[in-house]
């Protein structure tokens, strides 16, 4: 129902530019036929209105976490490689991250702009968090600070919560 085209032609033209990228078609049109019709033409999912905006989140997240397409990640100026754990400072130069350190910029990255609790943290890049105390989120936050020397600003600690991420 756009002018000119309608969203299926807009999902073939995107598909045949490219193939990776994340599509998730919202329409008022959700019949099972059109939702068929949208999967079959690329869609990554199809979402009929109305639609709560908390499942529309979580598909996004899901697409977003399924589709990346790059090993490296863009944190305000730095440039983190993903796979070689390698943070790229504007003026050229790098400093490697220890595994932990990796997973825990890799999480707040992917969740940037949200506070993320100690819990979550724990959870996520620990694992297995039942008999670690939360404070060892607290030493490798500092530790990630510390790599990131003038750059340490953007992560946020939010007081009794936990901390965010602000590229």
């Amino acid at each position: 129902m756009l002018p000119g085209m309608d969203g299926f032609e807009v999902l073939e033209k995107i598909r045949s530019i490219d193939e990776e990228v994340g599509i998730i078609v919202l329409t008022a049109r959700g019949e099972v036929e059109n939702k068929i019709r949208g999967l079959k033409k690329g869609a990554d999912d199809y979402v009929p209105k109305p639609f709560h905006l908390d499942e529309l989140l979580a598909r996004v997240e899901a697409i977003a976490r399924r589709v990346r397409k790059t090993d490296e990640i863009k944190v305000g100026q730095l440039l983190f490689h993903i796979d070689s754990k390698t943070l790229v400072f504007p003026d050229g130069s790098m400093t490697i991250l220890s595994e932990r350190e990796s997973r825990l910029l890799y999480y707040l990255c992917i969740n940037q702009g949200r506070v993320v609790n100690r819990e979550e943290l724990l959870k996520e890049v620990w694992g297995d968090s039942e008999y670690i105390s939360k404070n060892v989120v607290d030493v490798y936050v500092k530790y990630l600070r510390d790599k990131l020397r003038e750059h340490a600003h953007l992560i946020r600690t939010i007081r009794g919560v936990g901390y965010v991420l602000n590229a």
